[in-house]
């Protein structure tokens, strides 16, 4: 994460005061969306409760509204967080990429005879745009995602301490494995760039010099050149994808477990009246409605270590 914190430093801070009416206006967002979220797993109960079992004609009238209500706050919230991040991050990145072609402008020649053309681009596009992903889409639901999972497991230690505790006791359990993935990640990461780096510097300089190749009837050769150089970032590619995708199943096994056994021990208390219905499948749903952002932060990390 200390690489993160220096893009961070060096990209956010330096602007983030012409961005603050946005900055406001996405946190309020987050925090909309978060709320409607959290809220939607805690009406379970009185929907259960008060229409279901207490027959409550009253509660009939309104909770359908409420449901309706806490809905549309996910969806605005969720909107206004993503454009306004979106906003930001993609105007950063425009003055970025315009200050990185002004001070490459300014330096000597000698510099652009060190580093091929290819290399230049690709920092300018490829780099950046990693860079932009970062500001303005991945630390903005970062920060949603953390949001929505303290609301929902506030839901769930509200409705049952007990339970809550059987079903969230595994999850240290994950940390370990989940930082030697992310670690892979970032090594991974660093090499598909420098290949990415590579393969455009070839392109480059098949297609400034193709006059020369097809003199000496040198297609064949570049061809098959590229090719292996396509062949190795192929692979590269493929490492990266089989490395992040391990932390699914490992969420999955352990959220299984933890259901399981939060499943048999509230089915009990349900059974000796220690708990309402409506309060043990409003934990339940806030429990399942959990794992997903839990699940989402685990594969932003692993983004971000990427990026």
């Amino acid at each position: 994460m200390k690489d993160l914190k220096v893009v961070f430093r060096r990209l956010v801070l330096p602007y983030w005061k012409d961005y603050i009416p946005y900055f406001a206006l996405a946190i309020f967002g987050t925090v909309l969306s978060a709320a409607g979220a959290s809220a939607s797993a805690y009406l379970v109960k009185p929907v259960l409760d008060k229409i279901f079992i207490a027959k409550d004609v009253q509660a009939l009238h309104l909770l359908p509204y409420a449901i309706i209500l806490v809905y549309a706050m996910k969806g605005v919230g969720k909107y206004i967080q993503v454009y306004y991040s979106a906003l930001i991050g993609q105007d950063i990145i425009r003055r970025v990429r315009n200050r990185m072609l002004e001070t490459l402008l300014s330096l000597d020649l000698s510099f652009f005879h060190r580093f091929r053309s290819g290399e230049l681009i690709s920092r300018n596009i490829n780099d950046v745009g990693q860079i932009r992903s970062i500001v303005s889409t991945l630390l903005p639901e970062l920060a949603r995602q953390v949001l929505i999972s303290l609301g929902l497991l506030g839901v769930v230690i509200y409705q049952s301490p007990k339970l809550a505790f059987i079903a969230l006791v595994g999850m240290p359990l994950v940390v370990l494995p989940l930082r030697i993935i992310a670690k892979k990640l970032k090594k991974l990461s660093h090499r598909s760039q420098e290949k990415t780096s590579d393969i455009t510097s070839r392109l480059t300089e098949i297609f400034n010099n193709i006059e020369v190749i097809k003199a000496r009837n040198a297609e064949q050769y570049e061809h098959e050149k590229f090719a292996r150089e396509n062949m190795e970032y192929f692979r590269l590619n493929m490492k990266t994808v089989k490395t992040s995708q391990l932390t699914d199943p490992l969420m999955e096994t352990i959220g299984a477990a933890g259901a399981a056994l939060v499943i048999i021990v509230g089915g009990h208390q349900v059974i000796n009246d220690q708990m309402t219905v409506g309060s043990f499948f409003s934990f339940l749903t806030a429990l399942f409605m959990l794992y997903t952002p839990i699940k989402r932060i685990t594969s932003i990390y692993n983004q971000l270590q990427n990026a």
